[in-house]
C-alpha cells in the first residue's frame, strides 16, 4: 500500500522494475545530476519503468541548493509517479522556521540555501510550498522508505 501525500497521485501502482534510493542531496546539483546520468548510461536506472526516491534533504549546504531542488522537481513533473521526493530533516528545520520562528535552520547551513534563491523571493516561496507538502515516507509492498528512523514499535499513522 503506498501512502504520501504528495502534488502527483502516487498511489497508484506504477509498473516498475527496480527502485533507486537517494538521499541527502544537500544543495550538491551538480552531483546528483552526474549520479542519475551515470546511473542511466549504465542501464541501472531506467526513468520510464525504475521508481526513483528521493528521501529528503535537498537544501542546505552544497553550492546550489535551488538547483538541487529544481532538479528533483524537475524529474518529479517529468516522470510523475515514478519519482518520489520525501521530507528531511532540513525541509522541515526550514519550514519550521518560517513558520514558527524554530532557530535550528539557523545552524544547519542555511546561508547556502538563501544565497542560491537570492533571499526570499517568489521562486524560494513556491519551493518552499513544495517542500511543506512532501511526504515524510513512502511504502511499497517490500519497504518503507524515510529519511530518518522508524520506531518499529509503532504503528507507520503515528510516528509523525
Amino acid at each position: 500500500m503506498n501512502k504520501t501525500s504528495s502534488n502527483h497521485d502516487m498511489n497508484k501502482k506504477a509498473r516498475t522494475s527496480r527502485t533507486i534510493v537517494i538521499g541527502d542531496i544537500h544543495g550538491c546539483y551538480r552531483e546528483a545530476e552526474a549520479l542519475i546520468s551515470e546511473l542511466q548510461e549504465k542501464g541501472k536506472y531506467i526513468p520510464e519503468t525504475d521508481r526513483l526516491i528521493f528521501i529528503g534533504d535537498y537544501i542546505d549546504r552544497g553550492d546550489n541548493p535551488r538547483l538541487a531542488v529544481k532538479y528533483v522537481r524537475g524529474l518529479q513533473d517529468k516522470y510523475g509517479e515514478l519519482v518520489i521526493p520525501l521530507k528531511g530533516n532540513h525541509e522541515d528545520m526550514l519550514l519550521d522556521y518560517m513558520v514558527n520562528n524554530g532557530q535550528s535552520w539557523l545552524f544547519n547551513g542555511y546561508e547556502a540555501t538563501l544565497n542560491s534563491y537570492k533571499g526570499f523571493d517568489e521562486e524560494f516561496i513556491d519551493d518552499m510550498r513544495w517542500m511543506a507538502d512532501l511526504p515524510l515516507y513512502y511504502e511499497d509492498d517490500y519497504y518503507i522508505y524515510v529519511h530518518a528512523g522508524v520506531d518499529k514499535g509503532k504503528p507507520m499513522d503515528a510516528q509523525f
